[in-house]
């Protein structure tokens, strides 16, 4: 947690998996439970209280499925911190399934 300095406010870091960008950037839905989730998850991507954080697998999970939604993803998360951890295992990341899928 850390605080931050103009505000005196407490920021805390949150690390978010591919649901939250997938949301922001979906159309709205019909369906009023995934559309209030849709409105949720907007007013925490907008809530200066957090400070997000992602994973470079959870990139590589968005980076998959249709191309412009995909694009609208990783554009939605340009800038954030991001955490290593396919490398860390050794051989994974080079033999994965998901990177063989987004290569295509």
């Amino acid at each position: 947690m850390k605080t931050h300095p103009k505000e005196r406010q407490s920021v805390f870091t949150v690390y978010v998996d591919s649901t939250i960008p997938s949301y922001l950037v979906s159309k709205p839905s019909r369906v009023p439970r995934k559309s209030k989730w849709q409105r949720i998850t907007r007013e925490f991507w907008d809530d200066k209280r957090f400070e997000f954080v992602l994973s470079d697998l959870v990139i590589t999970e968005m980076s998959i499925g249709d191309r412009t939604q995909a694009v609208d993803r990783l554009k939605a998360i340009e800038g954030l911190p991001v955490v290593l951890v396919l490398g860390l295992s050794g051989h994974w990341h080079s033999n994965s399934s998901l990177e063989k899928q987004y290569r295509r």
